[in-house]
Parts: C-alpha cells; structure tokens; sequence
C-alpha cells in the first residue's frame, strides 16, 4: 500500500499492526520518509520503550495521536508519553483517555513542571472530551 501510495503522509493504524510494521525494514524506511500524522490506536500503557522507538521512526512526525487501551489515563502514562514522543518536532500531541483531576487541575503548569517546555514558550495544553491536548 505504500509503493501504490506515495503521497501518503497521514496513518490511522492499530498499535499490534504497527508494531510489525516497524519491525519490517523496507516498509519501516518507507514510514519513515512519508509519515508526519500518526494515530495509533489500542495503545497500552506499559509501552514508553516502544513509544521511544516510534519516535525514532517517525523523525517527520507532526501530528500523534495515542489512543490508549486504558480510559483513564495515570499521570506516569502521561508523562512518559510526553517526556518520550519527542514533542519538540510536534505541533500537535494528543492522548485519548481521561487524565486525573491533579493533571487538568492546571494543564499548562504540570506540562511545563514534566517536560522540557517553559511557561516562555509558545503552546496550549487541553482536556477536550476526555482527549489530552497539546498544540504548539
């Protein structure tokens, strides 16, 4: 689907089929010249060393959405997934699933207290729906 697709940049796919599609090199190679919006769906909370390699694949990436297994979200999910997804190269980060009262409390605060991002720079974070957003 890819070689038939070259303009393809944007891919909704289901963490276990990703997970073997990363493991392909040739279609890896391909993943990672083309995608920049990425959904991953059923994404399981105990996964932050794999997230660390999606990542890595995926060095255009612009657009992740995670949505995970799990509805409520932990705040050590949250902020492996922020601390992991490498939200320099994103604009948009978001996380299907209801983080707790202490985290949307003050969205912004606890972003810039668990990531590298400072109240100087320029973003908004959100829970919409029970969808963790970040926007850049």
């Amino acid at each position: 689907m890819l070689k038939a697709a070259p303009n393809l940049d944007d891919l909704a796919i289901d963490f276990d089929c990703l997970k073997i599609l990363i493991d392909d090199e040739p279609t890896c190679d391909l993943l990672q010249q083309r995608i920049i919006r990425l959904e991953v769906r059923y994404w399981p909370d105990n996964e932050s060393e794999l997230l660390q390699r999606f990542t890595s694949v995926f060095r255009c990436l612009r657009y992740l959405c995670l949505m995970l297994k799990n509805a409520n979200i932990s705040n050590e999910s949250v902020s492996t997934i922020l601390t992991q997804s490498n939200i320099k190269q994103l604009t948009m980060l978001i996380i299907g699933g209801q983080v707790s009262d202490e985290i949307n409390k003050n969205l912004r605060r606890w972003v810039i207290d668990h990531t590298h991002l400072t109240a100087e720079d320029s973003f908004t974070a959100d829970d919409i729906n029970h969808f963790f957003i970040l926007w850049k």
